[in-house]
């Protein structure tokens, strides 16, 4: 699986035009959660989809971009998800 790291503000902008020509997959990881790992192994041993673009949000580096960008750019107000798909 290709993951595209999220590390720039202006990637989140990218990654919103981009998703309405090809559906945008985002993870939120975090190293020290169990659950956050058993996500990401998940993903990594499914299939991979050449449809679909993924983005990984290092939580623990890049926190401010989660906290600034998904309530006002996607409209997101519950914090708690680990991964979302954008399309459109």
């Amino acid at each position: 699986m290709q993951w595209n790291p999220i590390t720039q503000s202006c990637q989140i902008e990218d990654i919103k035009a981009a998703s309405f020509t090809k559906p945008q997959l985002i993870l939120k990881h975090s190293t020290t959660c169990s659950i956050s790992k058993m996500a990401l192994a998940r993903l990594e041993r499914a299939v991979t989809p050449s449809q679909i673009d993924f983005h990984y949000l290092d939580l623990l580096n890049f926190k401010f971009m989660h906290f600034i960008y998904s309530p006002i750019i996607f409209n997101i107000l519950y914090n708690l998800y680990r991964k979302i798909i954008f399309y459109k």
